[in-house]
């Protein structure tokens, strides 16, 4: 079968999900692709479970990628800035930004031709340490919203909070240096609003938040102007499945059928 491309989002930004559940021939297509290095960590890792999800992982981000720049897999080459956010190494002079997040089986990846972007996803809390971390870790205005939030409302609110503020981090590409209280983020409307930038955001950064399942949340940073956010679900067996819900444009590319085939 054909392989098909993708075109770049511009001036959009892809945001691909996927739940991953073991699958031995998922497995074996996916440490296919990865570099030498890649595998050999994933050699290292006694935790079966942990080792599915980063073959897996960066599999998925291999495959997409390949499909936006129009090359094999195995032309991908990743590198780190100097604080950790991975970037495009090779093929040389093509430009694509993207970021990737997972937590236990879930993982999503953000990609766009014209901004960096920052993404993140949590399940929800399921202990009472919210109060806690909100006041440890978070800044003054944020504070003062928390307080206004009910008990029952607390799980998914944290987790809004957390993740707009992770993917905001990663976007800018300050990585553990940069300090969680330094900017402020209102997560309560549709649209979250950044209330205060840190010193290094100078460029307007949008910020959108989107659930990944029942009891799971993702936010998204983008740094730079845009007006709508493409998302595609990305299945396991790498099927993306598209869809419009709300105020979030999703995106309007045809599901392709065995990306990998």
């Amino acid at each position: 079968m054909r392989k098909q491309q993708l075109s770049a989002p511009t001036p959009q930004v892809h945001v691909w999900h996927a739940h991953l559940q073991p699958n031995l021939t998922d497995l074996e297509t996916g440490e296919g692709l990865l570099s030498d290095e890649e595998q050999a960590q994933a050699a290292e890792m006694d935790n079966p479970a942990n080792r599915y999800c980063y073959i897996q992982t960066r599999a998925m981000l291999r495959t997409l990628l390949a499909r936006y720049l129009r090359c094999d897999p195995s032309q991908i080459c990743l590198a780190r800035q100097e604080k950790g956010k991975p970037v495009l190494a090779k093929p040389a002079g093509m430009r694509l930004h993207f970021n990737l997040s997972h937590t236990g089986t879930r993982i999503a990846i953000a990609i766009s031709s014209d901004y960096e972007v920052g993404v993140d996803i949590e399940a929800l809390p399921r202990n009472r340490m919210t109060d806690q971390v909100v006041e440890r870790f978070c800044s003054q205005e944020e504070n003062t919203i928390w307080r206004s939030v009910s008990e029952s409302n607390k799980p998914l609110s944290f987790c809004k909070l957390w993740t707009l503020k992770e993917a905001y981090v990663k976007a800018l590409g300050e990585g553990l240096a940069m300090r969680l209280d330094g900017f402020a983020i209102d997560w309560r409307p549709q649209t979250p609003l950044l209330l205060r930038t840190c010193k290094k955001g100078n460029k307007q950064c949008c910020l959108h938040s989107f659930p990944v399942s029942s009891n799971c949340w993702g936010g998204l940073a983008v740094e730079g102007a845009t007006e709508a956010i493409s998302v595609s679900h990305f299945h396991s067996s790498l099927q993306p499945q598209c869809s419009r819900t709300g105020d979030l444009v999703f995106s309007t590319i045809n599901c392709i059928n065995q990306m990998l085939s």
